[in-house]
């Protein structure tokens, strides 16, 4: 397959095994919380925003690994399942406590249901 002459610095249609293309791999992160007084969301985005400044393809190529792009997405518990349909990942972190006495916190009943 060829990319559009428009997308080409030179305009000519090169194919895509042709151009030089970044050698990161996209690997998305689902940061996921649950949270009744707001502290766990505090932390799921704290955490996503401290691993998207350290964790670059840059850091990964001066350990000698292949570099990577982390991609997050922090987002409620019982979003996760309603809008990205449990998305499959290899990854997922997951900032979540009880309130009361043991009860799942705001938006994360759904959830708390398929865990049981």
């Amino acid at each position: 397959s060829s990319i559009p002459s428009s997308f080409c610095c030179n305009k000519s249609s090169e194919s895509v095994s042709s151009l030089k293309m970044s050698e990161s791999t996209v690997e998305p992160l689902y940061v996921l919380y649950g949270s009744q007084m707001g502290n766990s969301e505090q932390y799921a985005k704290l955490f996503c925003s401290r691993l998207k400044k350290k964790y670059t393809p840059e850091f990964f190529k001066e350990q000698g690994l292949p570099e990577v792009q982390v991609e997050t997405t922090c987002i409620q518990l019982d979003d996760f399942l309603e809008v990205q349909h449990a998305a499959f990942t290899k990854c997922i972190v997951i900032f979540v406590s009880s309130y009361g006495v043991g009860q799942a916190p705001l938006g994360s009943y759904r959830f708390r249901e398929v865990c049981d």
